[in-house]
């Protein structure tokens, strides 16, 4: 049996050397060309070129000449340009483009103080401008306060791929300063400002006050058709001190006559500048004393307005 075992070993070893007939090669199954070759070598993966794109966020609200103009201009002329700009039109009476006026044109001088480029100042804009679209849209000061401190610390996006990138540390110190003295200290002042409506009652800057005229003169003047030169300069310019007519009755025809007495001279005093003067006065005190009233009027009821509404923006901030 040992024998028969070492036998059919040696003819296992001798058939595994023995070389095999094209026929006797097996085919490779089915199975076998379904699986994917392996290759030798290790397929690498396809890496993506990553496109840079520009940032151009400080661009968005103003263009590059129009900052590099704000900044060369005096303080006077930057309030004028930015009117031109942002179409801020009838400032003297439009309180709210008065104030917009205002708010921008701080915000281009602490630039110009803090010595920021024009990149710098163009992305200081956009981002101003974006915290008052929020204020505008109702947002809370902790929103407007998250928003603000992300976009400058770079966590968040501006837009796709662009942050606000430009700003050194001592800059972003400065910028949170500022944010703080203004939008984020009187957030409900700006609202106030921003969001209420203008009472309709200032229509024009200009005031026309009736005064009477001097003494002297006349007012209406003379009508040249009804009075002469002559007259006026006799009865009104210089009129007479008195002017006496005398008139002599002849007797009459029944014998009246012959009482032969003369009626007394009679005096009929004429106009003189004293009463004109005197009525003029009266008639220009009455009618001063009329417009005082109106104005103390109409002057006690716009500061009843002013009063009541500083009490409503007193109320608003605490």
């Amino acid at each position: 049996l040992s024998y028969y075992n070492e036998y059919k070993s040696y003819l296992r070893m001798v058939d595994k050397n023995r070389p095999r007939s094209k026929a006797d090669r097996r085919s490779p199954s089915k199975s076998s060309l379904d699986k994917p070759r392996s290759s030798s070598k290790t397929e690498q993966p396809v890496v993506e070129e990553k496109v840079i794109v520009e940032n151009t966020i400080q661009w968005n609200i103003l263009s590059q000449e129009k900052i590099r103009e704000l900044l060369s201009l005096e303080p006077r002329d930057i309030l004028e340009k930015l009117c031109q700009i942002f179409d801020l039109t009838e400032t003297h009476i439009n309180l709210r483009n008065s104030i917009r006026g205002d708010i921008y044109l701080l915000l281009i001088y602490f630039c110009k103080e803090s010595n920021f480029s024009d990149v710098q100042t163009g992305g200081l804009v956009t981002l101003y401008i974006h915290l008052l679209k929020l204020l505008l849209e109702d947002k809370s000061l902790t929103d407007i306060v998250n928003e603000a401190s992300q976009l400058l610390s770079q966590k968040k996006e501006f837009e796709p791929d662009k942050k606000f990138d430009f700003f050194d540390k001592k800059q972003v110190v400065s910028i949170n300063k500022y944010l703080e003295e203004t939008i984020f200290h009187h957030y409900q002042m700006y609202r106030f400002c921003l969001l209420s409506e203008q009472d309709g009652t200032i229509i024009s800057e200009d005031k026309t006050i009736s005064l009477c005229p001097p003494i002297g003169t006349f007012n209406p003047p003379l009508l040249v058709e009804a009075i002469s030169d002559h007259d006026v300069d006799i009865y009104f310019t210089n009129p007479p001190v008195e002017y006496l007519i005398t008139a002599d009755e002849e007797a009459d025809e029944d014998g009246e006559g012959d009482d032969g007495a003369k009626e007394e001279e009679k005096k009929i005093p004429m106009v003189t500048l004293s009463d004109v003067q005197n009525v003029l006065d009266s008639v220009g005190t009455q009618m001063i004393d009329k417009l005082e009233k109106d104005i103390e009027n109409k002057c006690h009821d716009k500061e009843q307005q002013y009063v009541n509404r500083i009490n409503k923006v007193k109320k608003a901030m605490h």
